[in-house]
């Protein structure tokens, strides 16, 4: 029996998990985790998992990366319900154990992460009301 941590970000009413190695949070759609917010940039933060390790760090955004509330200057190592802000967007950091995986078990969960991080549905979009007034 494998005890794996794993991180995720609570982001609006959904959390994303967050694999091992590099999410690059930001704006641009090639991203991992796509935010559509006018104040966040194209490439505005990396977050990487590491064994039981997360750290963030801002990529050169114009507004700045924050967690807790002060602005993030090189890499900063992040625990479990650590406040992050882009921009607008408040997100924040989970950590959660998932008990009783196989090593198999392990390499299906990752590659599909892999493919959900590649699909657009990936990111919350902003909801839109799309009904029209009389």
């Amino acid at each position: 029996m494998v005890r794996l941590a794993r991180f995720r970000l609570r982001f609006l009413l959904q959390e994303i998990d967050l694999p091992p190695g590099e999410s690059i949070l930001g704006r641009s759609a090639s991203c991992h985790i796509t935010i559509e917010d006018p104040l966040v940039s194209r490439r505005h933060a990396r977050i990487q998992v590491t064994g039981d390790r997360a750290t963030i760090e801002d990529l050169g955004s114009r507004n700045g990366l924050f967690v807790g509330g002060q602005l993030a200057r090189g890499v900063v190592d992040v625990s479990a319900g650590a406040r992050v802000r882009v921009g607008t967007q408040e997100l924040v950091i989970c950590r959660s154990a998932e008990e009783n995986q196989t090593k198999e078990d392990q390499g299906l969960r990752h590659e599909l992460r892999l493919l959900e991080r590649g699909s657009s549905g990936i990111c919350p979009r902003p909801w839109r009301n799309t009904s029209t007034r009389s």
